[in-house]
């Protein structure tokens, strides 16, 4: 009931994106699971562009915090999936950046 409700997704990721910031609670969500979790979300719910705009800003701050992340997004085909839904909206500013954020910290 909850990987498609609006209001409980927007809580969880704004949630994930503040906890994200600190490596001591990054590393224990990237050890269970968060990066294919929040992928999941993400195809689950490929409309919401605000909720994607926050899961990619998590997918970001994971990526500076805990050097695992980039390694689970490359093996579950998460660059591609983020890229992919992100070009559907090229007109959503907010997600936009949040995409330029992520690619450059690929780079």
């Amino acid at each position: 009931a909850h990987k498609t409700n609006a209001v409980f997704l927007n809580n969880a990721a704004m949630a994930l994106t503040k906890m994200t910031v600190h490596p001591t609670s990054s590393r224990p969500l990237v050890k269970r699971g968060a990066v294919a979790v929040i992928l999941n979300s993400m195809q689950n719910n490929p409309t919401r562009k605000a909720i994607l705009a926050r899961y990619v800003r998590t997918l970001t701050n994971l990526l500076y915090t805990e050097h695992k992340t980039s390694e689970l997004l490359t093996k579950n085909n998460g660059y591609a999936i983020v890229e992919k839904l992100v070009k559907q909206f090229p007109d959503y500013q907010p997600l936009q950046q949040e995409l330029l954020l992520k690619l450059n910290e690929i780079k």
